[in-house]
């Protein structure tokens, strides 16, 4: 008797954190598809329902149509994109330095990129043209080691970390600004870069933003047990087997990539 209440008691609360997955997720995607939905039918121009469904399953030569897909269903995509991207991002880097604060505006990512590419658009422009998407991550991976070394390092706890990568954050956001104040001819054409607009006028910006952002997520999952061993602590990780160097390292490369591609959102120009 004792051993079949036991079982019970061990069923229910399995059963019960099935279906809260279930509901969460389930729910979470649901939301998400109507909200997609939403942002398809909502702006400068009316557009319902039916009409979305017809642009979605067959398109004609219609002005509302051309709009849907060519403006807003890239939008859409988009901001699904970078969403997910620095949802991704945000929780890789909690991992990595066991902090809960820890994010890419934490870190200071995007002031770090939007610098580096400032810079080299103001003294070296060929440089820009022909390799955005490194300076950004040098940019980035620049500012999230001032913060980290900053903070601490390993020593480092929440409030530290996110007073060091705001910090960081302002201070390369003035030199940016100087930078633009300066050269205004140079920078003109990165405003809508720092400003980090959604808006698309066609399917490029997806078209380059989702491999390098399934690359990320691909990574992150087929190293996802190594990231989780690294929050048992150090001592226990190495007892485990792992290489928390290696692992820190590349998890914090993927964390830059997806938040760079998330904040360009753009083809480079």
């Amino acid at each position: 008797m004792m051993n079949t209440r036991m079982s019970a008691a061990a069923i229910l609360p399995a059963r019960s954190i099935g279906w809260t997955t279930i509901f969460i997720f389930g729910g979470g995607l649901a939301l998400l598809a109507v909200l997609l939905f939403v942002s398809l039918m909502y702006g400068e121009a009316e557009i319902t329902f039916r009409q979305v469904m017809e642009a979605i399953g067959s398109p004609q030569d219609q002005p509302a149509h051309h709009m849907i897909r060519g403006v807003r269903l890239p939008r859409a995509v988009m901001g699904l994109l970078a969403g997910m991207a620095l949802a991704v991002c945000g929780a890789l880097l909690q991992t990595i330095t066991r902090n809960p604060l820890a994010s890419a505006s934490t870190f200071g990512l995007n002031a770090g990129a939007y610098f580096v590419i400032m810079a080299a658009a103001v003294f070296f422009p060929g440089l820009k043209a022909s390799a955005p998407l490194l300076l950004g991550l040098a940019g980035a991976l620049g500012a999230a080691a001032m913060t980290y070394g900053i903070a601490g390092g390993r020593r480092s706890t929440s409030v530290r970390m996110a007073v060091a990568g705001m910090i960081v954050g302002l201070v390369l956001s003035a030199f940016t600004s100087a930078l633009q104040l300066l050269f205004e001819t140079q920078a003109s054409q990165l405003l809508a870069w720092g400003a980090g607009s959604l808006v698309q006028n066609d399917w490029s910006g997806v078209q380059y933003a989702w491999p390098w952002i399934a690359a990320g997520v691909g990574l992150v999952l087929v190293y996802a047990r190594s990231f989780d061993l690294l929050e048992l602590g150090d001592e226990a990780a190495r007892s485990l087997g792992q290489r928390l160097e290696a692992a820190r390292f590349l998890g914090l490369a993927a964390a830059v990539l997806l938040a760079i591609v998330a904040f360009r959102r753009r083809r480079p120009a």
